[in-house]
């Protein structure tokens, strides 16, 4: 007999189990770079960024489409090749609103003496495109290649607004349309039988966009917007500048009234529409931005992209140089990719070679603070344990002596003070390296630094292992042969496991000008070691960031 006193039994449903949220997936290829005149080797990379939230939406994808006689001008030492660095093609998860997501695209070269400016001038120069003039670069650019391979320099950008990629290419209501649109203030090119969808908001932005339609698909793969209204029908009842922001997400006078919140809500869904049925689009490019040396850093890049859609903006007022990149946007799913690589540069099964098959790889998201996301899709068979360091700045203007040209080598040591192979090389190939370096800045002594490196964390951390930073002068004009091309001029480091955690954050490091002594990378970069000199007296002079994707070290205090 049951007692009156007995304890009530609360029934619980068996949670779901955790799934990760791969997100939407934009399919990019790179299918083209052509320079003119093409004499040196040129090294591109993508990234999508977040202009409203001010950050980053993932890492970077690195792509070099040079030919083999251009390539073969840098040393092997340099470079590493394989079947992984053709890979062209890129897979990029998105979680986050697509209304403010700018895709960025920089240019690099091998390392010159010369200026940021001076590098793209031989492609804004008419007068360098005989014969005479080409084989005078091809000769200087074999001379500073086969030196100075190992090295780059920043070249030019570009800034795609993937709001109006989506919102343009997705309002075809015609099969069989080539549509060639660029907007650069308020000029527009249409070619081919097509209507004008992308004209209506020429005016609206200074990023050049140009859109070829390559599919040929019937009008029902294309989404209307409402009830039988087409999406170019909408866009040309926007007939005002204001109308039109409001249409497209950007706002109306920055008030906070619940018809902009509808909105930016309805195009916020027309756009994940758009992204989830996008069909292959070429983009065409033509000219690329100059970059500019005092202007490398992620705060001037924000202020550019925040700038981007203003008529008349900052990047309108833009250098530019000659540079013919055709890339390929396409939407859905990663399940039709036969030859995938995961950030790890792991192969995704089922892995299928064939005739038709492409090379692509997986780019890694970074979520949005707050937004954790779990460990179950392909990669549940292994964990993941990715770590990104981004230089930003160093200061050795107070530095005696040479120090300009200045390259940042990274190492990760262990206890022994051993040079790990750990890094992601960026030539895209699968071979782990020990070293990695940043871009230079020619003849800067306090460079800004928007580099990306890429390392696997070892499982064994301990207290032992930490970041080696060595700073070089390079030598770019040497006074005989046999002069070294980089010498050290300064040294700093980073412990990178410390009280069973993993070190990430910002930090303001010290420089030490003499070499470090035996077991410093125990000790915080805070302590004074003795018998060393200091730049500035032991104040910071290096400042970086670090941020970790890993399913082995928690990312909140809490755990």
């Amino acid at each position: 007999m049951l007692s009156v006193h007995s304890a009530v039994i609360e029934k619980r449903t068996t949670p779901p189990y955790p799934e990760e949220r791969l997100g939407q997936r934009l399919i990019v290829k790179v299918v083209k770079l052509t320079m003119n005149p093409y004499f040196e080797p040129v090294f591109g990379s993508i990234t999508i960024y977040d202009a409203k939230a001010r950050r980053k939406v993932s890492e970077n994808f690195y792509f070099d489409v040079n030919p083999d006689e251009i390539r073969r001008m840098i040393n092997e030492k340099s470079q590493c090749y394989g079947d992984t660095t053709r890979c062209n093609q890129a897979a990029f998860s998105i979680s986050c609103p697509l209304l403010d997501l700018f895709m960025v695209i920089k240019l690099e070269k091998v390392l010159q003496a010369c200026e940021i400016t001076d590098a793209s001038e031989p492609y804004t120069n008419s007068s360098v495109r005989d014969d005479r003039s080409r084989e005078k670069l091809s000769a200087a650019a074999v001379d500073y290649c086969e030196r100075l391979g190992a090295f780059r320099m920043p070249l030019g950008f570009m800034i795609v607004d993937l709001q109006k990629v989506l919102m343009g290419a997705n309002s075809l209501e015609r099969s069989e349309m080539n549509i060639s649109t660029v907007t650069t203030g308020s000029m527009v090119t249409t070619t081919g039988e097509a209507t004008a969808p992308l004209a209506s908001i020429t005016g609206e932005t200074d990023s050049i966009v140009s859109a070829d339609r390559v599919s040929t698909s019937s009008t029902s793969t294309f989404r209307r917007m409402g009830s039988g209204t087409s999406a170019s029908a909408m866009l040309n009842r926007v007939r005002t500048p204001l109308q039109r922001r409001k249409f497209l997400g950007g706002g109306g006078g920055g008030g906070n009234d619940d018809s902009n919140t509808v909105d930016g809500s309805a195009v916020e869904k027309s756009l994940e529409t758009n992204l989830a049925n996008l069909q292959p689009v070429l983009l065409n490019f033509n000219s690329f931005f100059r970059q500019e040396a005092e202007r490398l850093s992620d705060e001037d890049l924000y202020k550019l992209l925040a700038d981007a859609r203003r008529p008349g903006g900052k990047l309108s007022r833009l250098k530019t140089f000659t540079a013919d990149l055709c890339i390929q946007l396409s939407g859905g799913t990663t399940e039709e990719l036969l030859m995938r690589l995961s950030p790890e540069m792991l192969r995704v099964a089922p892995f299928t070679v064939g005739p038709s098959a492409e090379l692509t790889k997986d780019i890694q998201e970074f979520p949005a603070k707050g937004f954790y996301m779990a460990n179950t899709s392909y990669r549940q068979d292994y964990f993941v344990n990715l770590l990104y360091i981004y230089p930003k700045f160093a200061n050795l203007s107070n530095r005696p002596g040479t120090a300009r040209n200045i390259s940042i080598k990274l190492e990760l040591m262990n206890g022994r003070e051993q040079p790990l192979p750990v890094f992601f090389s960026r030539g895209t190939g699968s071979h782990m390296v020990s070293v990695e370096r940043t871009t230079v800045v020619y003849h800067n002594k306090t460079p800004h630094i928007a580099d990306e490196i890429k390392l696997r964390i070892p499982v064994d951390l301990d207290d032992g292992h930490h970041l080696l930073f060595t700073f070089y002068h390079i030598s770019c004009k040497p006074n005989n042969k046999d002069e070294e091309v980089e010498f050290p001029i300064g040294y700093s480091w980073l412990p990178l496991f410390r009280d069973g955690r993993l070190t990430t954050g910002d930090f303001n490091l010290p420089i030490c000008l003499d070499r470090l002594p035996a077991s410093y990378g125990y000790l915080s970069p805070d302590v004074a070691l003795p018998n060393v000199r200091w730049l500035d007296g032991h104040r910071p002079a290096f400042t970086l960031s670090i941020t970790a994707v890993s399913t082995v070290h928690p990312q909140v205090s809490a755990v």
